[in-house]
């Protein structure tokens, strides 16, 4: 049983490589992607690892940092228009203004 188990392992983490390894990180090589973020530590986090993403991925990154007052006002207008997004990640840790979010 051990044997079939550390086989199983084995071959699970091979596989995982080599399908790592067969990711084409230059796909979309070119093109740009703008984040939209309040300015907080994490936006310096965010930062600091720019460059690299730029240089492995060939995806430039604009930044378009806000206070958090415009930058909720501009998350809703952007929520609310008619126009779609390819991508939008909206992460809202405490919202003072929508207090049902807060129990959650």
């Amino acid at each position: 049983m051990k044997k079939f188990i550390l086989s199983i392992l084995s071959f699970s983490i091979l596989f995982s490589f080599s399908a790592a390894n067969a990711f084409d990180w230059k796909a979309h090589s070119g093109k740009t992607i703008t984040i939209l973020m309040n300015e907080h530590p994490v936006l310096d986090g965010i930062r600091s690892l720019i460059s690299e993403f730029e240089e492995d991925t060939g995806i430039k990154v604009k930044v378009n940092a806000l206070a958090e007052d415009l930058y909720f006002d501009r998350m809703d207008c952007y929520l609310h228009q008619d126009q779609s997004f390819h991508l939008m990640i909206y992460f809202l840790m405490k919202c003072y203004h929508l207090p049902v979010m807060n129990e959650v």
